[in-house]
């Protein structure tokens, strides 16, 4: 019986036809669409977890090498550099270096120092232009740039401090692997 006219006609509403069998659903009035998964590629799945950003526009914190790699903050050349550091336990938060003593890192956190093993940090690399660097190998170590033109492979610098007198400029190219980020230096 029909309840919404209230006679005893059969309905019309027919019965769902049965499922197909291929992963393809098909219908005249919408786009087939797959019905299990496909890979995407390098697409991003609306369904997986949202990916993690950090203020870097590198999406990811880039550090110097292996965490040993930090152990140039030993040298004497390094003191009083205010490098960006992070920790093996959390590579998305910065701390700044402060000293070094038998293999204890001091760091600031904040308004507290805290202390790691040399082994559990690590610098980071420059990510963009203008960024503050030093060079922790090779001819220029220790000595301090501003990134002139940032490039994954290779940085353009100029010398940090340096006020230019001329209108020419000594530029060096350095490999970005070479550098890692600090914060400016305090005036005394």
């Amino acid at each position: 019986m029909d309840t919404i006219s209230g006679s005893s006609k059969p309905s019309l509403v027919a019965p769902l036809p049965p499922a197909p069998s291929s992963p393809i659903a098909s219908s005249s009035s919408f786009t087939p669409m797959p019905v299990q998964p496909t890979p995407t590629g390098d697409a991003w799945d609306p369904l997986s977890r949202t990916p993690c950003v950090s203020p870097a526009p590198s999406s990811q914190t880039n550090t110097v090498g292996t965490p040993a790699a930090a152990s140039f903050l030993q040298h004497s050349q390094m003191q009083g550099h205010r490098f960006y550091l992070t920790v093996q336990q959390d590579k998305n938060r910065k701390f700044e270096f402060r000293s070094i003593c038998d293999g204890m890192v001091k760091v600031r956190d904040g308004s507290h120092v805290r202390d790691f093993s040399l082994a559990e940090v690590s610098t980071c690399m420059p990510t963009r232009k203008q960024d503050i660097v030093v060079c922790v190998q090779g001819e220029h170590f220790a000595q301090m740039f501003r990134i002139k033109t940032f490039g994954p492979d290779v940085c353009v610098l100029r010398k940090f401090g340096v006020p230019k007198t001329t209108k020419i400029e000594t530029l060096y190219t350095l490999p970005t692997s070479t550098l890692a980020v600090i914060y400016p230096p305090t005036k005394h």
